[in-house]
């Protein structure tokens, strides 16, 4: 019978013939026109993607009604073209595939623009053996000159940030048959890839092998300045997806920053280590710690600082939800404990608190103050940060409240001058034991709400406020 049908937003036509009983052959030769595929592979249970693409394309088949449950007994020729593949912008042009199966045998080919990369793909395979156990035979599978901004655009829905990675991958696939097993491997490679014109990987290279129950993938390279390794081991009967292990040693803390929160103004300065466990899934889930024995955080020098973090992304969505928690560091000669929650969804959303004992109130302000010097003593108190609509460094708010002890009065430039005027009170003998002091920062401005200082002869009330000129 003839067909012709709308379906998936396009069109089917041709003829089919399916006898009704188990004598003489099923036999079609169909054509379709612009299916499109993310409507077709949601039906099939792949589930929607935000791939968008139409395909057309032809097959005939003929095959005896006895054996049509019989795949591997199909006489058929199969063409598709896709024009294009787009994710907000095109990720594929003039992708065609053909594929042939006769006497069990399919000999399959594709080529195209995948990623502005050149995609080349060939193979031969049995048919039962794909049924069975996803053999897909005598096949190779290349990949040159992929744009990774064009790869970005389909992990992150932000095409201002897809627009801001530069990089080509090369790829390769291999299959065949040696021993009786079925095998392959595959390399990817990275020469260099770039976030906002600022190198952040390099001789980035993955190899991954595998049979039809297993694989195994390893990774080196250079990112973020620091040495790269990783592994992961993946068995396909289990329904979870592999863990992967990463280390990362002696690496830029800044380009770090910039990698995961865009921010190319980041407070952090210095080298770390990272330890990382990445499980892939729906939702990716990342969990390890970064050390760091000596740094910086906002001019401020900071040693054995440790964070551990756990922090979950959807690449559907772009959503990031980190979690730092028993943040430890020694600072300002102090010691600083903390925790940090951060959401992004577009902007950063922030939500922390942090608690430091006994910090060297004069080295914490010189770095706050980018060489100012206002006041000497020991620092303990609490220090909370927040933020809504987080996209630069200037648009974090924190609020501090804290407990000053043994502070002189010359180290307090405006009080040193008034104690001037002040009978009896010699300014460089003047120590004051306790105090409180009470600050927010805001729109880049420290605003002292109060700076109040005591000793047995004296009692001192400042308030005002500070420019940091962009440091923080």
């Amino acid at each position: 019978r003839n067909v012709d049908a709308e379906l998936y937003g396009g069109r089917v036509t041709g003829g089919a013939q399916i006898p009704l009983v188990t004598e003489g052959n099923v036999s079609a030769d169909l054509q379709w026109n612009d299916i499109e595929l993310d409507r077709l592979t949601s039906d099939l249970g792949v589930g929607r993607s935000r791939l968008e693409a139409t395909v057309s394309g032809a097959l005939e088949l003929q095959v005896a009604a006895s054996q049509w449950d019989e795949p591997a007994q199909w006489t058929f020729n199969l063409s598709a073209t896709i024009p294009q593949i787009r994710a907000g912008r095109v990720v594929g042009e003039q992708i065609a595939v053909e594929a042939a199966g006769r006497r069990g045998q399919v000999n399959y080919s594709a080529t195209g623009n995948v990623f502005a990369g050149e995609l080349d793909i060939s193979g031969e395979a049995a048919v039962s053996d794909f049924l069975a156990d996803g053999n897909l035979g005598q096949a190779t599978w290349m990949l040159r000159g992929a744009q990774l901004s064009q790869v970005a655009a389909i992990l992150q829905e932000d095409p201002v940030v897809a627009e801001q990675v530069a990089g080509t991958l090369d790829a390769q696939w291999v299959a065949g048959t040696e021993d009786g097993q079925w095998q392959w491997q595959g390399t990817a490679s990275v020469a260099s890839l770039a976030l906002r014109s600022q190198r952040v990987v390099s001789d980035l290279e993955v190899q991954i092998a595998g049979n039809a129950a297993s694989a195994r993938m390893e990774l080196s390279g250079r990112l973020a300045e620091g040495q790269l390794r990783g592994q992961a081991n993946w068995v396909f009967a289990q329904s979870r997806y592999p863990q992967l292990r990463i280390g990362l040693r002696n690496s830029d803390l800044q380009q770090l920053a910039l990698l995961a929160t865009g921010w190319d103004d980041s407070p952090i300065d210095g080298a770390g280590d990272v330890e990382l466990h990445i499980r892939p899934g729906d939702v990716w889930r990342f969990a390890g710690t970064v050390a760091v024995s000596n740094g910086e955080l906002g001019g401020l020098g900071v040693r054995n600082m440790r964070i551990p973090l756990i922090a979950d992304w959807a690449p559907s969505s772009g959503r990031l939800d980190v979690r730092l928690t028993g943040v430890q560091a020694a600072l300002s000669r102090g010691r600083v404990t903390g925790r940090l929650l951060a959401r992004q969804s577009g902007a950063w959303r922030l939500d922390g608190e942090f608690r430091f004992h006994r910090v060297d109130v004069g080295t914490l302000l010189k770095g706050l103050g980018g060489g100012a010097h206002y006041a000497q003593g020991r620092l303990s108190g609490r220090l909370t940060v927040g933020g809504r609509q987080v996209r630069r460094l200037a648009d974090v708010e924190a609020s501090l409240r804290a407990d000053l002890e043994d502070t002189q009065a010359r180290d307090v430039p405006v009080l040193s001058k008034m104690l001037l005027y002040v009978p009896g009170a010699a300014v460089g003998s003047s120590r004051f034991s306790a105090g409180r002091i009470e600050a927010q920062l805001r729109g880049g401005v420290i605003r002292l709400q109060e700076l109040s200082l005591a000793s047995s002869r004296l009692q001192a009330y400042l308030t005002g406020q500070i420019t940091l000129a962009g440091r923080l």
